[in-house]
Formats: structure tokens, C-alpha cells, sequence
């Protein structure tokens, strides 16, 4: 009786062990970021939120005072997140002074509902006194974009870090 008892035991814990070891070789299960900047650049002034942001906002001004629900990455480490079928975006700033907007877009598939991983390429270049972010997503929805970094001032008469088209009649 005994015997039997010990090998139930030994036979459980070589199971949940090797389970565990399974668990923790796999490949990560979330979202992936790599992040890089240009040489004259300090990655330590990078901030990157995400969140959702409506499309009915006049202006960022509010954006920036709230900012997004989620940290992705705060100038030095990385957060894990998952991204959900629908809009995704990602704010992001550099050095307190110059934001940007992306809406990372993802459709559903009316299955599962819930997104295969994505990796998310951040890249801060500084061309001609200006910068520039280019996201490339590498995933079941990718895409490639790049956009002006735009002056934080400037957000009042700012929407989806863009000037305000004005309609005239």
C-alpha cells in the first residue's frame, strides 16, 4: 500500500514538473516589442501607452492630459499586453515634449474572437531636426506606418497628432 502510494506521488510530480518545464520553454504567448532609436536619440525619453481613443475627440489636448489606460514601455522596460479585435492604439511620446497616435486595427474573425500575438516594431528616427516613429506589426493583421512626432504645444489645434482640416462652405 504504501509502495503504490509513493509511486502515485513520484508519477504526479514527474508529471506537473514536465508539464511546467513545457510551460515555461514555450514560445511567449502575448505580444512581443522591440524598440529602437536613432543614435542621437535616448531611448530613456521614450514613453509608449496603449489604450483606445475615440474618433470623436476635437482635439488631443484631452489625450494628452489623460493619456491611455495601459504602459507598454516607460524608457526602460517593457509591459506585456494583449490586443483585442477592434481599435488598438498606441501613444507615444518622446521626451515629454513630442507625441504621436497609432490605431493598430484588428478585425474579428468571428471564431475565436481573440487575436493571434503580435510583434510591434517601434522605431524613433530623427530626420532634419524633425522626428518620426515608424511601427511596423509583424502578426495576423500587420501593417507598416510612419508618422511625424508632433510638438505637445501644438495639441490643442491638433487631432490624431495631424492639424485640424477646417471646412470651409
Amino acid at each position: 500500500m504504501k509502495r503504490r502510494s509513493l509511486v502515485s506521488i513520484l508519477v504526479f510530480s514527474l508529471a506537473v514538473l514536465g508539464l511546467g518545464y513545457l510551460w515555461y520553454t514555450s514560445s511567449p504567448k502575448g505580444n512581443t516589442v522591440r524598440i529602437t532609436v536613432s543614435e542621437s536619440l535616448d531611448l530613456k525619453q521614450l514613453v509608449i501607452q496603449k489604450g483606445f481613443y475615440s474618433i470623436n475627440s476635437t482635439t488631443d489636448e484631452n489625450l494628452l492630459k489623460k493619456g491611455l489606460e495601459q504602459l507598454v514601455f516607460d524608457g526602460v522596460s517593457t509591459y506585456p499586453f494583449e490586443t483585442f479585435c477592434g481599435e488598438n492604439d498606441f501613444l507615444i511620446f518622446y521626451d515629454q515634449q513630442y507625441y504621436t497616435i497609432f490605431r493598430h486595427f484588428i478585425p474579428n474573425d468571428f471564431y475565436d474572437g481573440i487575436p493571434s500575438p503580435h510583434q510591434y516594431k517601434f522605431s524613433v528616427e530623427k530626420s532634419e531636426e524633425e522626428l518620426y516613429v515608424i511601427l511596423e506589426v509583424v502578426g495576423q493583421e500587420p501593417m507598416t506606418i510612419r508618422k511625424k512626432l508632433m510638438p505637445v504645444f501644438m495639441a490643442k489645434s491638433q487631432l490624431w497628432a495631424s492639424p485640424i482640416a477646417i471646412r470651409v462652405p
